[in-house]
């Protein structure tokens, strides 16, 4: 077993089933706060921040 570095996982999340298309409703929601919540920016923000700790 190769050992790894610690690491951070950082981002949004939803919970969804592949029953009756509900996926990819949930998972166009998700596209849609991420685009209109500008999460890209705020993660971009984030990992800078983490970076400089």
């Amino acid at each position: 077993m190769k050992k790894i570095e610690c690491f951070k996982i950082i981002g949004i999340s939803t919970e969804t089933t592949n029953e009756n298309g509900k996926s990819a409703k949930d998972l166009g929601k998700l596209w849609g706060r991420f685009y209109s919540e500008n999460i890209r920016l705020i993660l971009k923000f984030t990992v800078q921040n983490l970076n400089t700790e």
